[in-house]
């Protein structure tokens, strides 16, 4: 499977990673039997593709491309130098037999369409927020109304990252913010960076508990 890059822009093709950190050019996915579907979402540069790696126990096919200028985030202290320009895609084979399929979508606004693909009707939906944006509830509405949360809250989960850094806003206030809109959708704190983390956000994601 190959997802198209834009012609300009980027710099880098197709590369597949894997939990070594290995990368080689990406030529295919081959399916297996899966037990559940996770789409990841949310801003730019929150960790979506650093997730996906996590959680997979094997290789993950990755659409991050590089900029050809080095892109800053603004008020979060950290310089983003890829991003996602299509679906990126990897698997976690559970203990108890089960297989989940965890696609990572782009989080810029003119890669859409590729995030709709990945948001099939079957598919859980997680949210990352940014927790240290001075801009987060802004954010989280924003990406509530891009998700179409009054429709899809019943399978949606919102994972709040940075949490434990200077600025960060109370995970209190996300899930009172959350709430009072859609009461259903769990809230909860998890480090992209963490296997065990966010294993735990897909779990809870697809009927697991906490």
């Amino acid at each position: 499977m190959r997802y198209p890059l834009p012609t300009t822009d980027f710099k880098e093709t197709h590369v597949t990673s894997t939990p070594s950190g290995r990368r080689a050019p990406l030529e295919a996915v081959v399916g297996t039997a899966i037990s559940h579907q996770v789409a990841f979402c949310g801003p730019l540069g929150v960790g979506k593709t650093t997730a996906v790696l996590a959680a997979s126990t094997g290789e993950v096919a990755s659409t991050e491309a590089q900029w050809s200028v080095t892109s800053t985030m603004v008020g979060r202290g950290m310089p983003k130098r890829t991003t996602t320009v299509g679906i990126d895609y990897g698997e976690w084979k559970a203990d108890d037999g089960s297989t989940y399929a965890i696609y990572g979508t782009p989080g810029q606004e003119r890669f859409a369409e590729a995030r709709s693909g990945a948001i099939s009707p079957g598919a859980k939906i997680v949210l990352w927020l940014f927790g240290n944006s001075p801009s987060a509830l802004d954010e989280a509405a924003e990406w509530l109304d891009l998700l179409d949360a009054a429709d899809n809250h019943g399978r949606m989960t919102v994972a709040v990252t940075r949490t434990e850094e200077e600025g960060s806003r109370p995970v209190a206030e996300f899930e009172s913010f959350i709430h009072e809109r859609h009461p259903d959708i769990a809230v909860v704190v998890a480090d992209p960076r963490s296997s065990e983390d966010v294993r735990r956000v897909v779990r809870v994601a697809t009927g697991g508990s906490r």
